[in-house]
């Protein structure tokens, strides 16, 4: 439908877990023909796990690497300990990540060949002073977690400062019902009950909404990646097109 690339929504409850999502990814990549986005969710994984997630990525074929930045995860990316038991948090993903593509495992032994991972951060609406740090850190591209209210995301743009390449994340709303279950289960992402209202009398005011966005933002991002909830695509296969006209 003319995405760039495909991955698999983990951060979402109930979504791929473990190493086998690194092969659930190549089987994707292969049955789409498209680079294939690996997705790691801080607290969830200690520094042995994701290394390990991570290699097995590496020598599947799999090239980009999201890390979220305490959207789907209860973590502050503003610290940084290798505490195991508590799980990694943002930074110490991206530092595992650097040191990897740099040719050295965790343990600090060379690679037999350097990973070559293409990383970002998915940055919350609370946290956008953390960008500082992933650049330093070694972040490629940057996405804003999915914003419902306009005036929110604008606010969110003006104090946005990065030279990295900036995307805009959008969490399709199919109907009412996923709204309210995103209210449930992400606070992150709560939804305005005025949108509610709009998708009981009209599921498609969802699609509406985000070709305002995109005719609005288009020339201040680089581009937008879409996150579907559950298995209907017929709303991202619209956008697609249309987007691409």
């Amino acid at each position: 439908a003319g995405a760039d690339a495909v991955g698999l929504l983990s951060g979402w409850p109930g979504g791929s877990r473990g190493l086998r999502l690194a092969a659930q990814l190549r089987h994707l990549q292969d049955a789409t023909a498209k680079p294939a986005i690996l997705e790691l969710i801080p607290n969830e994984l200690d520094l042995r796990s994701a290394h390990e997630l991570l290699i097995a990525a590496h020598l599947l074929g799999i090239r980009l690497v999201l890390v979220d930045g305490g959207v789907f995860a209860g973590t502050s990316a503003g610290t940084n300990s290798s505490d195991q038991r508590r799980g990694a948090d943002t930074l110490d993903l991206l530092a595992l990540i650097a040191r990897l593509n740099a040719g050295r495992d965790l343990a600090g032994s060379r690679l037999e060949s350097p990973t070559a991972f293409t990383v970002g951060v998915r940055v919350p609406e609370r946290d956008v002073a953390a960008i500082e740090a992933y650049e330093r850190e070694g972040a490629h591209f940057l996405a804003l977690q999915p914003v419902y209210a306009p005036a929110r995301f604008r606010a969110l743009m003006a104090t946005v400062q990065t030279r990295l390449p900036l995307f805009a994340e959008i969490l399709l709303l199919p109907d009412a019902a996923t709204a309210d279950e995103i209210d449930n289960e992400l606070p992150s992402l709560s939804v305005p009950d005025k949108l509610k209202r709009r998708l009981v009398a009209d599921p498609d005011e969802d699609v509406r909404g985000v070709m305002r966005f995109l005719g609005h933002w288009r020339d201040r991002l680089a581009g937008v990646l879409l996150l579907l909830p559950d298995a209907r695509t017929h709303a991202a296969e619209l956008l697609l097109a249309r987007a691409r006209r």
